[in-house]
């Protein structure tokens, strides 16, 4: 049997792996820059990577570890997690937020 919380791991697990694509889409973008000199200089910038590939580091962690909570927490307790549903609100504003600003 799978909890509600659970359920909820698992979309932190998918967004955290997600973040991790990112996190390695954009770390690849910045050792462009050291090998060809001028890669999309017009385009993308070398800073506006690297911060994006350092950012997306920390909320990959933030996500994964939130997902550990959720998905372990209901095994600790061995009763589902109060307020579900006002997690899975925090979850959806949190990716949103995340989308919006990355």
């Amino acid at each position: 049997m799978i909890y509600r919380s659970q359920q909820l791991a698992l979309r932190y697990f998918a967004a955290s792996m997600v973040l991790f694509g990112v996190m390695i889409a954009a770390g690849l973008l910045t050792s462009l820059y050291y090998l060809r000199v001028g890669f999309l200089l017009d385009v993308f910038h070398f800073s506006t990577a690297k911060i994006l590939h350092i950012d997306t580091l920390v909320l990959w962690l933030l996500m994964g570890f939130l997902g550990s909570v959720y998905w372990f927490l209901p095994l600790e307790l061995e009763r589902e997690v109060e307020w579900v549903g006002l997690a899975q609100k925090a979850f959806w504003i949190f990716v949103g937020t995340v989308a919006a600003v990355a």
